[in-house]
């Protein structure tokens, strides 16, 4: 990160940081942001626990290939990246947090509706940071309905401003989409299904920033 980039975040960041109405979504998304996630890390531990039912899915007829790597470096990297280029810019940066917010309320409840069992010959998909932060060791295998690697990728290239930044981003949400269908980490519903509930978190953040009249530059 070059010095040039860090003085327009802090630049940015100081002038939105006196705006009284700024401050106080922004502290009121991170902590309604904090407080989903740990709710969600309890659901996810009761669903593991709960029998489904197993999908018919032919592309799954096929033998499952350990993606993990690949996977885990378009999830991460993509993050990284989307983080990198919304830090700039307060008003998206406050929208991603309300958007990815509002799609984990939404998965909660798909992931409520929808009791599954894993797909057959799934290689799980063990990943440190969920694991070391919010199931306390545990491997999931029962989050299935919809994927939430891919709808957390696709939200952000939705989030970010057009670019070729953007245009990466869709590429890596489309690399993780299909490792996990190779992986039999997820059936090809829950992929197929994640850009569509991310454009409507997506949709409704950016509202949600509008009304506030804290920028009119979301497109």
């Amino acid at each position: 990160m070059t010095k040039g980039w860090a003085q327009t975040v802090k630049t940015a960041w100081g002038a939105y940081w006196q705006d009284r109405i700024f401050r106080r979504s922004f502290a009121s998304a991170l902590t309604a942001s904090i407080l989903t996630l740990i709710a969600f890390s309890r659901l996810l531990l009761w669903i593991e626990q709960r029998p489904g039912i197993t999908l018919p899915d032919p592309l799954l007829r096929f033998l499952p290939v350990d993606l993990t790597w690949l996977s885990f470096a378009a999830i991460y990297g993509g993050i990284l990246l989307a983080i990198w280029k919304l830090l700039p810019d307060p008003p998206r940066f406050l929208t991603g947090i309300i958007a990815y917010t509002l799609l984990l309320w939404i998965r909660s409840l798909t992931l409520w509706l929808t009791p599954l069992d894993p797909p057959p010959a799934m290689i799980l998909l063990r990943d440190p940071l969920v694991e070391w932060l919010g199931t306390g060791g545990t491997t999931l295998s029962r989050d299935l309905f919809f994927s939430g690697h891919t709808a957390g990728l696709v939200l952000l290239t939705l989030i970010l401003p057009p670019s070729r930044i953007r245009w990466m981003m869709a590429g890596l949400a489309t690399v993780v989409g299909i490792a996990v269908i190779a992986q039999h980490v997820h059936y090809s519903i829950d992929v197929v299904a994640a850009p569509f509930f991310a454009a409507g978190a997506a949709a409704l953040g950016k509202r949600l920033v509008r009304h506030l009249h804290i920028s009119r530059q979301l497109l």
